[in-house]
């Protein structure tokens, strides 16, 4: 009757004791006294428990104490996988959760480390790619790190000053090409980054006006009757004058602005023009004046279209057109009234 008043008690002492074993990596005694509840209460849960972890607690041991000695060692990786399987065997072990958590957190760590140094490296050799994809690994380690984040500035802004002096190199080779349309566009593309690059703003200006006159001039040489028109040919002559200011190391450009000073010569100088009548015919020239009657009259007309009239008494009156263009030769024009009313 003691004996049976006092099981509740020695259950909890024994179990107790057990504990107290495991905790301090006595796999033997606690084994004992896990097997010694399980004697007083067979159907004890606790004890049952106990005795598993007890079992293992050797191997549990031997983990930590190979991941212990890697630790420190500096081989991190292994030794967090030593206190996993450590933990694999007891999940409970809280020498082995803590120092799983600790080497994973030192992996981390120095995985940080080494992204950043790398990046900054990178940085102050001009390796912009790699300084950007070891600064998203950091980033990724670390979201809120202000070491990242200033890093991140300072990449930002070399790659900036890149683009830039790229832009700059491309826009000044196809200045040399005298492309200037493709020049512009790489100006442009410069104030997007950054409006208040003056190289790039005098650039943007210098080439838009070039490409202005120049497709301008290319327009007027592709159909040089443009010139023949008074108000076209003022146009021209102050085409061509800034065409001289702009000319000056631009050779293609001089080359236009040339052609186009020629054709303007040619759209202003005078073409013989010889005109057959039968001396009773009036011939007169719009926008020129009364010719009067006469059998043969040669005139200096600039080139240009004009419009002849005959006129006669009794007669229908007749009306040509006739367009002066240099370099082609222009036939006899005749005009007479022959149809009678």
């Amino acid at each position: 009757e003691t004996l049976e008043a006092d099981v509740e008690g020695a259950l909890a002492r024994t179990l107790e004791a057990a504990d107290a074993a495991l905790r301090a990596g006595e796999s033997a005694e606690a084994l004992s006294q896990f097997e010694l509840a399980q004697r007083i209460d067979p159907q004890n849960v606790a004890a049952q428990h106990g005795s598993a972890r007890a079992r293992n607690l050797d191997q549990v041991l031997a983990h930590m104490a190979a991941g212990s000695e890697l630790e420190s060692a500096g081989e991190l990786v292994a030794a967090r996988e030593e206190y996993a399987r450590a933990l694999e065997l007891d999940p409970e072990w809280e020498p082995a959760s803590q120092s799983e958590q600790r080497t994973r957190q030192r992996i981390e760590d120095e995985a940080f480390d080494d992204h950043l140094s790398n990046a900054l490296l990178g940085l102050a050799a001009g390796e912009l790619k790699t300084a950007r994809s070891e600064l998203v690994q950091a980033r990724a380690l670390r979201p809120d790190s202000r070491e990242v984040a200033d890093a991140l500035a300072q990449l930002r802004q070399a790659e900036t000053t890149r683009q830039i002096a790229l832009l700059r190199a491309r826009a000044e080779k196809q200045e040399r090409n005298e492309q200037w349309r493709a020049a512009l566009a790489s100006y442009r593309a410069i104030l997007k980054i950054d409006a208040r690059v003056l190289l790039a703003q005098q650039g943007a200006e210098r080439t838009e006006e070039l490409a202005k006159t120049e497709e301008r001039m290319d327009q007027l040489l592709g159909d040089p009757t443009q010139l023949f028109s008074r108000a076209t040919r003022s146009e021209t002559e102050r085409l061509i004058a800034r065409g001289r200011e702009l000319e000056a190391g631009r050779s293609q450009y001089a080359a236009r602005v040339e052609k186009l000073s020629v054709a303007m010569r040619l759209a202003s100088t005078p073409l013989p023009v010889v005109i057959e009548s039968d001396s009773l015919t009036e011939v007169l020239i719009q926008r020129v004046g009364v010719l009067g009657n006469f059998e043969r009259h040669q005139i200096l007309l600039k080139p240009g279209t004009y419009v002849l009239l005959g006129r006669r008494d009794g007669y229908r009156d007749v009306r040509q057109s006739v367009s002066v263009v240099p370099g082609v030769p222009l036939a006899t024009i005749v005009v007479r009234c022959t149809e009678e009313i």
